[in-house]
């Protein structure tokens, strides 16, 4: 879908976000523990190796169609995600991400994700932080230190990007379509570091076997994004 025809249907948008985004190798058998049923397999790179997503974004502005034309309060958003393809006999396989934690800064787009798509969001403290190379996001939860994520900065061009990500949604999933348009750039092996800092979620991610030495890294600005309504909902 063109993105031009999905902003027509989609129900929020963003304008003029900042973004970045690594995928670090993990122990595929740790992953499973962090998936909602077994009919999601983690989509590995190597054997017993799945390149799980960290990103996070600078929402500057953002749209409700259903709040009105006004512009809603800026936020920002980290996410860990696991790409995932959902097997199951009675359809062909489905690739998506499952996303896993999803701490964001305001209470409105938190609240519409849970009620909406079944995000696992919740509330936290992020800021940016940058150098003239590199650029880090700084998140703490509860007043703790959960992580400190930095890209280095790439020069993007024009580019439209879709995915699909999968949430748990009561007894099922949710599969939603999000579009992205914007100033993209993808390196494979491009500068990106983490580090986790005491908190419960931290603790989680340290026993994942998670290296930190990026497969990729994509970093974009004056990004346009579109969030559609859940395309399909599919058993657990």
């Amino acid at each position: 879908m063109d993105f031009e025809e999905g902003l027509t249907k989609c129900l929020a948008y963003y304008n003029d976000s900042t973004y970045m985004e690594a995928s670090f190798p993990s122990l595929t058998e740790k992953l499973r523990s962090l998936l909602p049923t077994e009919k999601l397999h983690p989509i590995e790179s190597s054997k017993q190796i799945t390149p799980i997503k960290m990103s996070a974004s600078e929402n500057k502005e953002w749209y409700s169609k259903r709040l009105g034309k006004n512009p809603l309060p800026p936020y920002n958003v980290y996410t860990f995600s696991i790409p995932v393809t959902y097997i199951s006999e009675n359809q062909p396989p489905l690739d998506g991400e499952y996303i896993v934690w999803m701490p964001e800064t305001h209470e409105l787009p938190i609240k519409g994700g849970i009620e909406g798509w079944g995000f696992n969001k919740f509330i936290s403290e992020i800021k940016f932080e940058e150098t003239k190379d590199a650029r880090t996001c700084k998140v703490a939860i509860d007043g703790k230190k959960f992580i400190w994520f930095t890209v280095k900065k790439l020069t993007g061009s024009e580019s439209q990007e879709d995915q699909y990500v999968y949430n748990k949604m009561g007894n099922h999933l949710t599969r939603t379509l999000v579009q992205y348009k914007g100033q993209f750039e993808l390196a494979a092996g491009s500068s990106a570091t983490f580090e986790l800092g005491e908190h419960q979620i931290a603790k989680k991610m340290r026993s994942l076997g998670i290296e930190n030495t990026p497969l990729r890294v994509k970093f974009g600005l004056k990004i346009r994004g579109n969030l559609h309504a859940f395309n399909q909902t599919l058993p657990l």
